[in-house]
């Protein structure tokens, strides 16, 4: 995918040069902390690019930290003012810019802002490419001779003492004077050159030279331009473009068939006469070295191969046509053979080895290996692939969370247990299909998940968040912005409805009450007030007891809730504020709303951070791990030296007092943090693969920890009595969500 900006909005006459200069690292001051403070993008020092000139293309650029991704050009200047322009064109996955000049593109500087993704973060880089375009040398400014052939090993070779030719700037007639000459840009195959200097020189008489250098490559052709000043044009700089080709000259070098798999070779498929038999036909091959006079010729080590496997004597492509009479199981060691104007005895370059399998029938699209499938929720269930005529030796494997959530036996079945934890739905499961000739092609059926009527599945109580919040991400949390005046009141449901008598259990709250207890009211959640009102995040259990067919069950649940207490006139609201989270996977949470108590907007310098006070508790014992008393449990040997109860650790987004962010490395090694670059907003991160304890064993429980906050941060940012509770964690090793 490329993207391009829109016409020029006004245009000149004039052939024109263009000088690229380029910028390491220069960034939008809101966009610096995006990357930690250590992320840095780097295109080539300086390019000089001749007028009118296409598909010339600056190189995709370096960079220090994670790998980017999705860059775009977000903006254009030519002599600071904003214009469009259909001059530059950007690769969006590798960051490579192709210039595509014309006649009369405007003369001037333009300079390129550019933006891209690292980790699903946003960068733009202001201004960190430059362009200037300069007018054209006078007519007749030649280079003779225009063409130069040198050889390979002598221009490649720093010791080597053999002369090297040169060319000699000229002009058509007296008029012109030619008062200074440099090397502009240097083109090979269109990409821009980097440092050509080190390649080629031009002396203050305009004499052209090469500079023997170990960079030189064999069989191209490098094309130089010059930048001149003439004593018309006084200190300002002209282009003499494309003035001298330097071809270098090499025998066969090296020869690669892409698509080839060094271990295993070529495979050919054999199938029957009246099927009209099968053939094969090689890729294009790579070739390194002068393409003058090339001649390609083959050796084959197998009798029953000659003169049925063939090869292009100019392209190098390798084909064997339909009849040939091969068996299942016949091998061919084929020796590849390049000759050229500067070797004509040739050279074998690649050795090659062609294997006859079994054929197999191709996947195509529209087969059909699993039927649509209807199943209550949390039954068992197993659905058997279909056999398809002609399809043998397939395997199956399931694709996304799938893998997770059903399981697989050898012979391709789908198998749910009883329990499972689908919830009612329709899903797209994908799957992937091996063929035994090792291609694959992916697939998908239908699941449709019912309610269930005959097993206690599921309890909701909703939420108060208001109108649009009815998803599950949402169920069962209760925000309070200030102390209730009278009890309320949330109706308790489940997936049995009336049917049957349900007896309805909650713990206590987890940590204690700060402001608000949670009780069971003839089927209902009551929430009153209970002491003074403290910003605070709580959990509590909730579990129902129901008797079905004679048979006892229960279930339960979390209920959280949020004591939102403003702090510096902000409240911090994250919704949904359970964040459930697999530890095996890690994952983000959703940005918070940051909403100040008069209605004004939060300051952008607003910074937040984990701080202390951290807790563990478990989910109703679903594993070894037990709750955290923060100085001997789980959260200490996460926090290794530093104390869970009045340190931040491994949780910190910033480092020391203040507001400097931790470098992308040391983030990389925090079990989580508050995100605070501009486009994560706050967004809380948990790192995967690290909430675990010495044996192995990951959290089943909840997670909750002080955050503070400055909207002007200060360097006693730590010191902070802006002190919040706004995020409960929830770890869930078993948690595979399915969005389809």
């Amino acid at each position: 995918m490329k993207h391009t900006l829109p016409t020029l909005a006004s245009r000149f006459l004039g052939i024109l040069w263009l000088v690229t200069s380029v910028c390491m690292f220069v960034s939008c001051s809101d966009d610096t902390d995006e990357a930690g403070g250590n992320f840095k993008l780097y295109y080539p020092d300086m390019t000089d690019i001749g007028p009118s000139m296409t598909d010339v293309k600056i190189p995709a650029p370096t960079f220090q930290g994670a790998t980017p991704g999705e860059f775009e050009i977000v903006a254009v200047t030519l002599n600071d003012e904003t214009i469009e322009n259909t001059c530059f064109v950007i690769d969006a996955a590798t960051g490579e810019i192709t210039i595509n000049s014309t006649a009369d593109t405007p003369v001037g500087e333009y300079k390129l802002t550019i933006s891209c993704s690292v980790g699903g973060q946003y960068f733009t880089f202001k201004d960190i490419v430059k362009v200037t375009f300069l007018p054209r040398a006078p007519e007749g400014t030649v280079a003779e001779p225009n063409h130069i052939l040198v050889m390979y090993n002598v221009v490649s070779d720093p010791n080597n003492i053999s002369k090297l030719p040169t060319a000699q700037v000229k002009t058509a007639g007296e008029h012109v004077s030619i008062t200074k000459y440099s090397i502009g840009t240097v083109t090979v195959n269109g990409e821009v050159l980097d440092k050509p200097e080190e390649m080629f020189e031009v002396s203050s008489s305009g004499e052209i030279s090469i500079l023997k250098s170990e960079r030189f490559e064999r069989g191209v052709i490098y094309s130089i331009s010059l930048k001149l000043e003439t004593a018309a044009t006084g200190d300002t700089p002209c282009i003499a473009p494309d003035i001298l080709a330097v071809e270098v000259a090499s025998e066969p070098f090296s020869l690669e068939y892409p698509e080839y798999n060094t271990e295993e070779g070529w495979k050919m498929p054999n199938t029957s006469d009246d099927e009209g038999g099968s053939s094969f036909t090689s890729e294009v091959p790579v070739f390194v070295g002068s393409t003058d006079g090339i001649k390609y010729w083959i050796e084959i080590d197998n009798e029953k191969g000659k003169d049925k496997i063939l090869i292009d004597e100019t392209t190098g492509v390798i084909s064997v046509p339909q009849g040939h009479g091969f068996d299942i199981g016949d091998k061919f060691k084929i020796s590849v053979f390049v000759a050229n104007t500067y070797l004509p005895e040739g050279k074998k370059l690649a050795e090659l080895n062609l294997t006859i399998t079994k054929y197999y029938k191709p996947l195509v699209d529209g087969l059909v290996f699993y039927e649509d499938t209807e199943v209550e929720q949390t039954d068992a269930f197993s659905i058997t692939p279909r056999e398809l005529e002609g399809y043998e030796e397939v395997s199956f494997n399931l694709l996304g969370n799938w893998k997770h959530l059903l399981s697989m036996t050898e012979d391709g079945t789908i198998q749910a247990e009883e329990g499972n934890n689908i919830a009612v739905g329709t899903y797209t499961v994908q799957i992937r299909v091996t063929n035994g000739d090792g291609t694959q092609k992916d697939y998908s059926f239908t699941l449709t998940v019912e309610e269930n009527t005959k097993k206690f599945v599921w309890i909701k109580c909703g939420n108060n968040f208001g109108n649009g919040y009815e998803d599950d991400q949402y169920q069962n949390q209760f925000r309070f912005n200030e102390a209730l005046s009278q009890d309320v009141y949330f109706p308790i449901q489940s997936n049995l409805g009336d049917k049957v008598n349900i007896t309805w259990t909650i713990s206590s709250l987890k940590p204690s009450a700060k402001g608000i207890t949670c009780t069971v009211d003839n089927n209902q959640l009551k929430f009153s007030n209970s002491g003074e009102f403290t910003s605070s995040v709580h959990v509590a259990i909730l579990t129902g007891t129901t008797t079905i067919n004679e048979i006892e069950q229960s279930l339960s649940i979390p209920i959280f809730i949020h004591i939102n207490q403003a702090k510096e006139n902000c409240y911090v609201e994250y919704t949904p504020f359970a964040f459930r989270v697999n530890p095996k996977e890690g994952g983000t949470s959703v940005s918070p709303n940051i909403k100040k108590t008069d209605g004004t907007t939060v300051a952008s310098t607003f910074a937040m951070d984990y701080r202390r006070s951290f807790n563990y508790f478990i989910w109703d014992g679903k594993n070894s791990i037990t709750d955290d008393p923060q100085e001997t449990g789980i959260l200490k040997q996460l926090w290794g030296n530093a104390n869970p109860k009045s340190a931040k650790g491994p949780m910190a987004y910033f480092t020391g007092n203040g507001t400097t962010p931790l470098s992308p490395e040391k983030l990389a090694n925090q079990i989580g943090y508050v995100n605070n670059s501009t486009n994560a907003k706050y967004a809380v991160e948990i790192a995967k693969d690290k909430w675990k304890d010495n044996s192995g064993e990951f959290l089943h429980g909840f997670v909750r920890g002080q955050m503070i906050f400055q909207e002007v941060p200060t360097n006693e940012f730590n010191a902070s009595t802006n002190q919040v509770f706004p995020l409960m964690i929830w770890l869930d090793p078993n948690y595979y969500p399915v969005t389809e």
